[in-house]
């Protein structure tokens, strides 16, 4: 949640969550990999 009381934090907060770089995830590579090792699990 973002502190919009306190000016400081705020603008703080808002400049670190634009200067972090998006990175897009592999939804499906990483169910994969999260059911490969589950399977690797059971054996």
């Amino acid at each position: 949640m973002i502190p919009y009381d306190d000016p400081h934090l705020f603008n703080t907060t808002v400049e670190r969550f634009f200067l972090t770089p998006f990175v897009k995830k592999d939804r499906i590579k990483d169910l994969l990999k999260s059911m490969e090792t589950q399977k690797a699990s059971l054996n």
